[in-house]
């Protein structure tokens, strides 16, 4: 049965006084972003039973002239390559940052302290997160997903970026020749894990982070509770049955 059966068939159930039994899947929805971006908060994994998040980092800002926002691997070829989200988001210059959570790794006797970055977001306005959502690419039709499922960015280096749509070519460009071809002139490392390339005939930045590795990583947005788009976030480290404390 194709999705056009389907829909007709709910309506025949509807129409003719039965109720339908049918549920549209609903995609993959995020577990306490809010929280992860608020020092102080306790948090555990299936494999960390107590983390706390420690700081929300800067790590820079990203001038983003066009409105269109790619978060994407910059190394990723085919149909994942620039990853343009549909939600167009105000223009101007966002901050970016990272949640850094504190916790104790043990391996037989030894108990070693521990600091990582769990999720990077890019702040788009001043207004709180009333409500997340999946942020799907311009090509993505999130009514083909089934329950829990994602759209994400492909990655293939354990990396992923934010940038401006209008210079995403030259950007990625010049990520590529710093990275890989170690042309010190295309780029600049501005923090542990973190490098940023410039394209000034578009006044457009690009920044990368790292991924705790490879696959596909899904893209969150929040918004303000007048709908405005707030807040984009990815999540950069595995965090398994996320919970609070």
């Amino acid at each position: 049965m194709d999705a056009t059966e389907t829909e007709t068939w709910c309506a025949d159930r509807v129409a003719d006084g039965r109720p339908s039994l049918w549920v549209p899947p609903r995609p993959a929805r995020p577990a306490h972003l809010d929280e992860l971006f608020e020092p102080g908060t306790r948090i555990a994994t299936s494999f960390a039973p107590e983390m706390m998040v420690s700081a929300i980092r800067d790590i820079a800002t990203l001038r983003l002239p066009s409105g269109r926002l790619v978060v994407a691997d910059p190394l990723t070829e085919g149909h994942s390559a620039g990853r343009r989200l549909s939600e167009r988001i105000p223009p101007g210059e966002c901050l970016m940052q990272a949640a850094v959570v504190a916790y104790e790794s043990q391996y037989e006797d030894t108990r070693t302290p521990v600091k990582e970055e769990v999720a990077v977001r890019l702040l788009l306005g001043e207004e709180p997160v009333a409500s997340w959502e999946l942020a799907p690419a311009e090509e993505d039709d999130v009514r083909l997903l089934r329950e829990d499922e994602i759209f994400g960015f492909d990655t293939d280096g354990a990396s992923g970026a934010f940038a401006d749509a209008s210079g995403w070519e030259v950007l990625a460009d010049r990520y590529q020749r710093y990275l890989v071809e170690q042309e010190d002139d295309a780029g600049e490392t501005i923090s542990d894990g973190y490098m940023r390339t410039t394209d000034e005939a578009t006044d457009s930045d690009l920044v990368s982070f790292y991924t705790g590795g490879d696959g596909t990583y899904p893209v969150w947005l929040g918004r303000a509770s007048t709908g405005k788009p707030v807040c984009v976030v990815v999540l950069i480290s595995y965090l398994p049955d996320l919970r609070l404390l």
